[in-house]
């Protein structure tokens, strides 16, 4: 145990105290190399952005020309390593496009991408490829519907969800209550009701409680998630988090499955477009009699992104 506490004070403290890579391009990456990249990043960003203005003609009114639609993308792999079990690697792609002509109620949505303004990367669902309108969307509430696919393209299923979500805000706590129906034609349903408190210790650093109990029809009991998060903003995108958090499940009795206590560095690698996010951490699991293990992440993430999009 010692050992493994030494290990993750070790790399946190190498990775904190490391100047970022954004600062000196030209020195890790030949001048060539980013010019192609930059020419190659903007070609993509810009047949992403040509794209969502074609939605965007297509599903809206063609008098109004005042504002542009914006798409976004982000292309990650993600490579894990928990002590005593094989390294695994996964790639996602996500992204979303807003179509102004729609009065910014309607959105193309693949792979839960992030809220706006969310740094943690706490906000993400699971995989599926929707279409999302919004009924109303305020800073104090949003309520929205959307239908499309999830499960892949081994076994996809049409879903319908329904989703509101209230704000409060008093002081320096925010408060978010977020209940969730979900239906699909795999006649399976499940709901869940996320609760988030947070708050502004000081102007870069803020503390969230997340509380999620989840049903699912084909699950025995509900499954309960209960994070914890510190999080110090460096800059745009880029943070560093202290995160404990938990799962707990009610069937075949009240148990912690599993807890992990990690650090998140995310930083820039290139610019506002390329992030590397380093993860060392510890886990207690009930399958292990809770003995501890530990683990590492280490996540790239490349964002397609214009720059009025990328501005918020």
């Amino acid at each position: 145990m010692v050992k493994n506490i030494s290990f993750l004070l070790g790399l946190a403290l190498a990775i904190t105290t490391t100047q970022t890579l954004a600062d000196h391009d030209t020195t890790f990456f030949p001048k060539t190399w980013l010019l192609m990249a930059e020419q190659s990043h903007g070609q993509i960003t810009q047949g992403l952005q040509d794209t969502s203005q074609w939605l965007d003609k297509f599903f809206g009114d063609p008098r109004d020309d005042e504002t542009l639609a914006s798409s976004s993308l982000r292309l990650s792999m993600t490579s894990t390593q928990i002590e005593l079990e094989p390294n695994d690697t996964k790639f996602q792609l996500r992204g979303k496009v807003v179509l102004p002509r729609m009065n910014r109620r309607l959105q193309l949505v693949f792979e839960g991408e992030p809220e706006n303004g969310d740094v943690t990367g706490l906000e993400n669902e699971e995989g599926t490829s929707a279409l999302r309108y919004l009924i109303k969307d305020s800073l104090l509430k949003q309520i929205s519907v959307s239908t499309g696919f999830r499960g892949g393209f081994s076994n996809p299923s049409l879903f319908l969800r329904a989703r509101l979500r209230i704000t409060r805000a008093r002081g320096h706590w925010l408060r978010r209550i977020t209940p969730t129906l979900i239906y699909d034609s795999s006649d399976h349903a499940e709901a869940y009701i996320r609760y988030d408190a947070e708050k502004t210790i000081e102007s870069s650093l803020f503390f969230r409680s997340k509380t999620r109990p989840v049903w699912k029809q084909t699950e025995p009991g509900m499954n309960l998630e209960q994070d914890f998060t510190v999080i110090k903003r460096l800059g745009t995108k880029r943070y560093i988090a202290l995160d404990w958090l938990n799962t707990m499940t009610t069937e075949p009795a009240y148990i912690v499955e599993i807890s992990r206590l990690r650090i998140r560095h995310r930083r820039a690698l290139w610019k506002d477009k390329l992030f590397i996010e380093f993860s060392p951490g510890m886990r207690f699991t009930n399958e292990h009699s809770h003995r501890l293990q530990w683990e590492g992440q280490i996540k790239l993430e490349l964002l397609f992104e214009p720059e009025q999009t990328a501005k918020h």
